[in-house]
């Protein structure tokens, strides 16, 4: 198909020209430059061949040992082929990219970040081979695995700040069963580590529900300040316009979205996290003033429970779960090991008092 869609691209592109170069025949009679014509239908057919370019699947001969990637142009001699042996593992990375935004009546373009998670092969010594890219962190990664299972190299996941890899046979793991076959030793609790967080009466056996603490005042007030700010300046061309036109409706319009943007940050960080944990499930309910969701990831299904750069995250093949934002680096530690308490089954030692610091009297 893509072979067909660039053959048809290239007869558009030559119906174009010729049709140019008779136009121009007809405006030489005018006494007009016919070459201008010329270049304007080599333009335009270098346009659309830019738009039907030659593309093709990756291909992996694991008899040859190499890769091969399709060709990038029509006029490219060959695919491109890089030697297996050259790379030692498969790479999975977060990148944010920027592209040209359309100009329109209302704004003079400007450049939009995006994010993007790329597969590639990581080099022994060179630079890694980039294969593809997603913009779903699930399909990425389900595409990391075949890939990693199938040439027998380790994969290295940076997307979440932090560097994790494993082993082919680990992929498909689950995470209580990677503690158990590595004999991990469960670290001990430490109850001055738990700070602001609340353990749950249980609902049953071998049930732990964790009940996170709640964003701050402070910092709700920053977030606030730092997003009417932004709304502030992005709405300062149709503030300047809408003054000199319609001066009552803009003060109207302006004063609406600033408290809609303070009563929706005051909703959601209003926001109640209970975190259950069992033999069964990872279960994360969250609960604001006016909507409530819950995420949960079933045991048998669980392959990473781990740290990141905002908090705590759970990962299946099907799902990604994030929570723990508002804990402090000793509370996300603490349950963390509590979780990974609950899920192994084991019982969660009770947590030694919390000791007092003693004040020191001053000499007189």
């Amino acid at each position: 198909m893509r072979y067909i869609l660039a053959l048809l691209g290239v007869l558009f592109a030559a119906s174009i020209a010729l049709g140019t170069i008779e136009s121009g025949k007809g405006a030489n009679k005018r006494r007009e430059p016919q070459w201008v014509a010329v270049a304007f239908g080599g333009l335009i057919a270098g346009v659309v061949i830019s738009i039907f370019r030659v593309t093709g699947p990756i291909e992996f001969d694991l008899g040859r040992r190499v890769v091969s990637l399709p060709r990038r142009w029509p006029w490219d001699a060959a695919r491109r082929e890089y030697p297996l042996d050259d790379f030692g593992g498969v790479l999975l990375q977060r990148e944010t990219r920027q592209r040209r935004a359309r100009s329109t009546r209302s704004s003079s373009g400007g450049t939009k970040t995006y994010t993007v998670f790329t597969l590639k092969l990581a080099g022994k010594t060179g630079p890694a081979l980039e294969l593809r890219e997603d913009f779903d962190y699930t399909i990425a990664r389900r595409h990391a695995e075949v890939l990693a299972e199938f040439l027998h190299r380790p994969l290295t996941d940076r997307t979440e700040g932090q560097e994790t890899t494993r082993q082919p046979s680990e992929l498909d793991e689950t995470y209580v069963n990677r503690i158990r076959r590595r004999a991990t030793r469960l670290p001990a609790l430490d109850g001055d580590w738990r700070g602001r967080i609340t353990i749950a009466e249980p609902t049953a056996i071998h049930v732990r529900q964790f009940v996170l603490p709640r964003q701050t005042t402070n910092d709700l007030a920053w977030k606030i300040a730092f997003e009417v700010v932004m709304l502030a300046l992005i709405l300062s061309a149709f503030w300047m316009v809408g003054m000199t036109f319609f001066p009552k409706i803009t003060v109207y319009v302006m004063a609406g979205l600033v408290v809609a943007v303070v009563a929706v940050n005051v909703a959601f960080a209003n926001e109640q996290t209970l975190v259950t944990a069992s033999t069964d499930e990872l279960r994360v309910d969250r609960k604001h003033l006016l909507i409530s969701f819950t995420e949960r990831i079933e045991i048998d299904k669980l392959e990473e429970f781990e740290f990141h750069a905002g908090g705590l995250l759970a990962r299946s093949d099907e799902r990604v779960v994030r929570f723990g934002e508002t804990l402090t680096h000793p509370e996300r530690n603490w349950l963390h090991h509590a979780i990974t308490y609950a899920l192994m089954g084991e019982p969660m030692p009770d947590p030694p008092p919390i000791r007092e610091k003693k004040r020191r009297r001053k000499m007189s």
